[in-house]
């Protein structure tokens, strides 16, 4: 359909423009080859999403992949976005202020410094919000955009406060995981992270995808790559399964990465 009827731009979350992406790859591999698409942009949000998966949708769906960020309770997508140039998201000020606070203190932070984001709401009258704490993880970009637009940029959202693991004294975010994963060439950017509690802390089982184009018999070089990304990613151990291409579940919404359990689930380590 998108190429039947000349679509230029695609608006919807990563996870579904990925989704969308795999589906191509089955009915219409030469795609490009046999003459392409009109699709230039992709307007994608709802959801924290990597660099590298950034790369993966631009190179699978021939587009420039925007970032748009949004909350319902505020008025959805539309808060701030991406320009052309990819350099930050640019804050609709004229009608939010946004803030930096440490998630713990409540101090604000000074440009360039990570936190979690605030807005308060200028303009709207029925609903308004007041310091509203969004729980989501950014930063302030200091400087002008290439762009010329003077407007406050914040940095793509790294993921929220609230998704954050602590795996043996150190925070892991969803968002960090799929970073490393999308280093591994012959891995799939879906991804599963199962998790439960040992003495009370977080244990992590990382369930990630073999690439269709892989070789079967490499899953356990794939296997200790990956663990080796995630290491020096993340600084600490993760224990890692190779699934079988097209099995680790799709979502149609927004991207489900983690699964909570009440006893211990796969491998401990």
């Amino acid at each position: 359909m998108i190429k039947e009827l000349g679509v230029t731009a695609l608006a919807c979350t990563p996870s579904y423009a990925l989704r969308i992406s795999e589906v191509w790859d089955d009915i219409d591999p030469n795609r490009f080859s046999n003459g392409g698409t009109k699709l230039k942009i992709g307007i994608l949000g709802a959801e924290p999403w990597s660099e590298g998966l950034r790369k993966r949708l631009e190179e699978k769906l021939g587009i420039k992949a925007l970032d748009i960020y949004g909350l319902s309770e505020a008025m959805g997508p539309g808060v701030a976005m991406e320009c052309i140039h990819q350099s930050g998201l640019h804050v609709n000020d004229e009608s939010f202020l946004p803030e930096i606070i440490h998630p713990d203190t409540l101090k604000n932070m000074e440009d360039g410094e990570e936190g979690e984001l605030v807005l308060t709401s200028i303009k709207k009258e029925a609903y308004p919000i007041i310091r509203y704490r969004t729980r989501d993880r950014t930063r302030i970009l200091p400087g002008p955009c290439p762009c010329g637009d003077p407007s406050v940029r914040i940095d793509r959202i790294g993921g929220r406060t609230d998704d954050m693991l602590i795996v043996r004294g150190v925070n892991v975010f969803p968002s960090q995981v799929e970073a490393a994963l999308c280093r591994v060439k012959d891995l799939t950017p879906n991804f599963i992270i199962d998790v439960w509690k040992k003495d009370g802390m977080d244990e992590i089982e990382i369930t990630c995808e073999r690439a269709p184009e892989s070789d079967p018999a490499e899953v356990e070089h794939i296997r200790n790559e990956t663990k080796k990304r995630l290491k020096d990613s993340l600084g600490v151990n993760i224990e890692v399964n190779i699934a079988e291409p097209d099995t680790v579940p799709r979502s149609e919404g927004k991207a489900v990465r983690i699964k909570r359990h009440k006893e211990p689930h796969g491998v401990k380590i």
